[in-house]
């Protein structure tokens, strides 16, 4: 099964927040913790609000962080963006672009998240791949239940994956 689709940076960015707060979110939830306990132990009378603001602080600064490398690696290696073909086979998901043919062996996939609008394969080390969905909601079916042979799918709701 074949699925040619354009990878944006729109698409990266959407990766890249949904990794960054939701699989991470765990993470980030202790720093909050943090930040409240250090602002109450400092200050008892105002340590309620530093704590909201140095959360919202955090909240906006990874984002901004995020947004940031995304458009960075769009400036400096723009083959990772542009058509792409993915190819399921028996022993894993292959992957063409610019920069050449990458095979992912089943084996070697930890994770694969579906939204409405992405694949999101996660492999070992920091290699991911983001699959998005532009085209039929027919195709996109036929590429995820092939996928589902091969790779337990979770799936996330789409506000979540947004």
């Amino acid at each position: 099964m074949k699925l040619i689709y354009e990878l944006e940076l729109e698409d990266y960015i959407k990766f890249c927040k949904y990794h960054s707060f939701v699989r991470n979110a765990k993470t980030d939830y202790l720093a909050y913790l943090l930040f409240f306990v250090i602002a109450m132990l400092s200050d008892h009378k105002n340590g309620f609000i530093k704590a909201v603001i140095l959360c919202l602080a955090y909240i906006i600064s990874v984002r901004l962080i995020v947004i940031h490398s995304a458009k960075k690696l769009y400036k400096t290696d723009k083959d990772c963006f542009g058509c792409h073909v993915a190819t399921i086979k028996d022993d894993g998901l292959v992957i063409k672009n610019n920069n050449g043919e990458h095979i992912v062996y089943w084996e070697g996939i930890r994770e694969v998240i579906v939204s409405n609008k992405h694949i999101f394969v996660y492999c070992g080390g920091n290699v991911s791949y983001v699959i998005p969905f532009k085209g039929s909601e027919q195709r996109r079916e036929e590429f995820m239940t092939e996928l589902s042979y091969h790779k337990y799918i979770k799936k996330v709701s789409p506000r979540t994956a947004q």
